[in-house]
């Protein structure tokens, strides 16, 4: 997550922007890659984030935020470059909890837990996935960090 410095000067505009981690050595095919499941950058991740921080270069970046996870961390510092910014890691920012089915392609899923995998397509805000979260769990999450990003 990167803040832009707008917000803090003229106190009218929060500015932030969010991208994801890059590619990952797991991330094909694709499947519940959540917090669980350390996952490095492949080549083609690293390449994505530093073509990203360099079409970035002409933004005024004041804060970044990291999810703790090392693949999203990764991300954050080569898309930083050498602009002299810390990247803080924020719990809030962590990766969706996919539970049990953390690493497992998701037409796998579809096909041992079928019952399941309907109740989180009809409704992912209040069903539990894999065990894992919610996605009320995570949207809290979220909105805690914006109350502390309007409060910075």
């Amino acid at each position: 997550m990167f803040v832009s410095p707008a917000y803090r000067y003229r106190g009218q505009v929060l500015t932030i922007l969010l991208t994801r981690h890059g590619h990952t050595e797991v991330s094909d095919p694709e499947k519940y890659l959540g917090r669980r499941i350390p996952a490095a950058l492949s080549e083609r991740g690293r390449s994505d984030a530093v073509k990203l921080g360099e079409r970035l270069q002409s933004v005024s970046i004041d804060r970044v935020l990291s999810s703790p996870l090392d693949r999203a961390r990764e991300t954050a510092e080569l898309i930083v470059g050498d602009r002299g910014i810390d990247v803080e890691t924020d719990e809030r920012l962590i990766e969706f909890d996919y539970g049990a089915w953390e690493g497992i392609p998701v037409p796998e899923i579809e096909e041992r837990v079928p019952a399941e995998y309907a109740l989180y397509d009809a409704n992912p805000a209040i069903y539990h996935v894999g065990g894992g979260e919610n996605g009320i769990e995570a949207a809290r999450r979220a909105l805690a960090l914006i109350d502390y990003l309007l409060d910075w």
